[in-house]
């Protein structure tokens, strides 16, 4: 994330659809990544969980648990070092 925004939002591509969808939002609080479902995801008929474990398909915000301050699925989708380099060097922000 860059580190002068506190919010963004996440998306999917469902299983045989070709455009992506959002799936809900992730806020920085106190030092750990906090996800919530949007309403119209949760409504829609073929949505699918991030992570059946870690982030159920229900409504609620999300908290990391433990040591982690991101739920692992979203780390997992977030660039590596490498990513984030480029992305600091072509964002002069």
């Amino acid at each position: 994330m860059i580190s002068n925004t506190s919010q963004a939002f996440v998306w999917i591509w469902l299983p045989g659809h070709l455009d992506p969808v959002v799936a809900g939002k992730i806020s920085f609080i106190a030092g750990k990544y906090h996800f919530v479902y949007g309403r119209i995801y949760l409504e829609r008929e073929h949505s699918i969980p991030l992570s059946p474990i870690e982030l159920p398909l229900q409504r609620g915000t999300f908290d990391p648990e433990g040591i982690n301050e991101i739920h692992s699925c979203l780390r997992d989708a977030a660039p590596d070092a490498w990513g984030r380099r480029v992305i600091g060097y072509s964002n002069p922000i």
